[in-house]
């Protein structure tokens, strides 16, 4: 296997595994769980994919106009590259565009859960980054796996915010 995908299959399963520890979920019942899913949940999906491809290409842009416009104070691509790379360590993932798709795609993902049996419940992480990875969506799957935490916290009841 390649070492880049190593890498970015390592960091997504640590970022998977990251949530186990404090999560609120009904879903916790294997990965197996996160499997199937709901028509809802699919369809979601979908939905998903579409708008995060959207997303990335906006990052990528704002990512590449930054290099341009280092570049053109620099005179020099790869020390522009570098630059931007020191400033902003996470990349285009760490975009709003980014940001806002997961948490939005994943609060959706939490509203279906509880309209669906325990056996469709779909972990979030797992609709957001793990069906990518199994669902040929691995290009995106890697993008995201460059997040070092999830955008979202628990609130006191144990509701994801």
């Amino acid at each position: 296997m390649h070492e880049e995908s190593v890498t970015w299959r390592r960091k997504a399963k640590n970022l998977l595994q990251s949530v186990r520890d404090v999560v609120p979920e009904p879903c916790r019942q294997g990965d197996e769980a996160s499997t199937y899913g709901s028509s809802l949940h699919l369809e979601l999906f979908r939905n998903y994919v579409r708008e995060l491809g959207e997303s990335k290409r906006g990052a990528d842009n704002w990512w590449e106009a930054l290099i341009r416009t280092e570049e053109e104070r620099t005179h020099d691509h790869e020390l522009a590259i570098q630059n931007v790379k020191h400033r902003r360590k996470l990349g285009p993932v760490a975009h709003p565009f980014i940001i806002g798709t997961v948490r939005k795609f994943w609060l959706q993902c939490v509203a279906i859960n509880v309209q669906v049996t325990a056996e469709r419940c779909v972990d979030p992480e797992m609709f957001v980054l793990g069906w990518l990875a199994t669902r040929g969506q691995e290009a995106y799957a890697a993008f995201l796996s460059d997040l070092p935490f999830w955008p979202l916290g628990i609130d006191w009841d144990e509701r994801w915010i």
